[in-house]
């Protein structure tokens, strides 16, 4: 089993303090966690000290774990223009920060439309975004990835959607990230992504979400909300999704998403499900 933890409050918090990260890093070992996923995401003191990051690095690789994907997510998906040539300039130097870190690989995706932007619009500055991340990341020999992105449930969270972007994409090679979840914003089973995109399949999210009060979490088709979830109690179907790639023979990462939540019980917990249904 390779299991993985993607951490967004722990990149912020943790990552620029070695001391509370090597006690955090030693907690989630004892989970049977073996591999460690920053997001660099409002993060610019961690990503870009790089002596810093090569100390991290070294914890990292001394209690013999590893990081198996960096998630990089900026929002270029404004109108265009400045906004956009800045979202790919910090693209770059997010990649070259990561390449740092020595990850397997990094996966970049949308975000949220702004409201005078069309779906198809959208779409075409993901792709224009994803062929720039492709660039950078050929300079430093690392692989790109993107996934169905569920907060984006208009403009990239089903097949048919992801399959627009590819048919728009310049640059290659792409690799897919399957999630349990995001493609459920969309009304699409998230099956549905992983058996379309199987060949480029490289890493899995796994989350479960639930429906919400309007104004909880984030939107989703069909005038609905959805959120967060305990693992394995909510509408994703987690244990399909994992039987689904049991029956391909899969045999990558396994990334839980607990970044909403830094409470080291909650994610030992998640890490037990996990397991059980592995």
């Amino acid at each position: 089993m390779k299991i993985s933890l993607m951490t967004y409050k722990h990149t912020k918090e943790l990552f620029t303090d070695l001391g509370a990260f090597r006690d955090f890093l030693d907690t989630i070992k004892s989970y049977g966690i073996t591999g460690i996923e920053p997001m660099f995401l409002e993060a610019e003191d961690f990503y870009l000290n790089h002596d810093l990051l090569r100390d991290v690095l070294k914890e990292i690789t001394k209690r013999d774990m590893c990081i198996p994907n960096i998630d990089l997510i900026v929002n270029h998906l404004k109108s265009g223009g400045k906004d956009f040539e800045e979202a790919c300039k910090k693209t770059r130097v997010m990649i070259n920060s990561a390449s740092v870190l020595k990850p397997a690989l990094a996966m970049t995706n949308g975000n949220r439309l702004p409201e005078d932007m069309s779906p198809e619009e959208g779409r075409k500055l993901v792709a224009a975004s994803i062929d720039n991340a492709i660039e950078a990341g050929k300079e430093h020999g690392l692989d790109i990835a993107t996934e169905a992105f569920g907060i984006s449930y208009d403009v990239m969270s089903t097949s048919e959607m992801l399959e627009d972007i590819f048919s728009m994409m310049k640059n290659s090679p792409l690799y897919f990230v399957g999630d349990s979840a995001n493609s459920y914003y969309g009304a699409e089973s998230s099956v549905v992504a992983l058996e379309k995109f199987w060949d480029i399949l490289r890493h899995v999210h796994i989350k479960d979400v639930k429906e919400t009060q309007e104004g909880t979490g984030y939107p989703a088709k069909g005038d609905r909300w959805l959120g967060q979830a305990e693992l394995g109690t909510g509408i994703a179907e987690v244990k399909e999704f994992i039987e689904f790639l049991k029956s391909r023979s899969y045999n990558g990462w396994y990334s839980l998403e607990t970044y909403w939540d830094d409470n080291l019980d909650v994610i030992g917990k998640y890490a037990k499900t996990l397991k059980q249904l592995l």
